[in-house]
């Protein structure tokens, strides 16, 4: 009984950790500026400089997307939700260019859209779908260009 008990609780406390681990803290105060005239790209900053780390959004106290930056570029995974908490789209970027498969969601969690990007540009095949899980157009691209 003494094993069982000391093997529950042991268990009970690794899933707490990896649970409170997985919960990014709040995004600290963030701006978007040009690192400098000539250059047209935008990088976040802190009061540190460009911003590295992973963090969560919350628009009046809701949880509104888990963002993750690299040297003030967006980097790595995202999570947009809706106001009612489901996942609205499930994103990557490469160094602040949209990357591989994006996933975007109705409110009731059922798939919306998948699209594929490529070094920021469309790439691959892209597929809408109705609510129901019916087709409603599916586009190919390559390079950022439609090929059908």
């Amino acid at each position: 009984f003494n094993y069982y008990f000391k093997m529950r609780y042991f268990f009970l406390t690794l899933i707490s950790l990896l649970i409170l681990s997985c919960t990014p803290s709040p995004c600290p105060e963030l701006s978007r500026k040009k690192p400098n005239y000539y250059i047209e790209e935008y990088l976040t900053y802190n009061d540190d400089g460009p911003y590295t780390g992973r963090c969560a959004l919350y628009i009046a106290d809701t949880l509104s997307s888990i963002q993750q930056y690299k040297n003030g570029y967006e980097n790595g995974k995202w999570k947009f939700y809706y106001k009612n908490g489901g996942l609205e789209t499930n994103a990557t970027f490469d160094m602040g260019k949209r990357a591989g498969v994006w996933r975007y969601y109705y409110e009731d969690g059922k798939l919306m859209q998948i699209s594929n990007y490529k070094d920021g540009n469309r790439d691959g095949f892209w597929y809408r779908l109705e609510n129901n899980g019916d087709t409603i157009w599916t586009e190919e691209y390559s390079g950022g260009k439609l090929v059908n």
